[in-house]
């Protein structure tokens, strides 16, 4: 829920701020709603999940104190 409860609610809250005009508020928090979900993906996606299949990858019993 924390994860995508963010990604759904902040462009969510942006379109019921908007009123018809472009305001300095609603662009604001439109441009942070979009760095958010872009950054939240691109570091997870790009970042985290290559990590995590290195890992798993990773045989513990043929590891050694040279090979950390």
């Amino acid at each position: 829920m924390c994860f995508f409860g963010a990604v759904v609610l902040l462009p969510l809250n942006d379109y019921l701020q908007y009123d018809g005009r472009l305001t300095i508020n609603f662009s604001l928090f439109g441009l942070s709603a979009a760095f958010y979900v872009i950054g939240l993906f691109v570091i997870t996606i790009l970042g985290n999940m290559p990590l995590n299949d290195t890992l798993e990858a990773f045989d513990l019993g043929n590891a050694s104190q040279e090979t950390i």
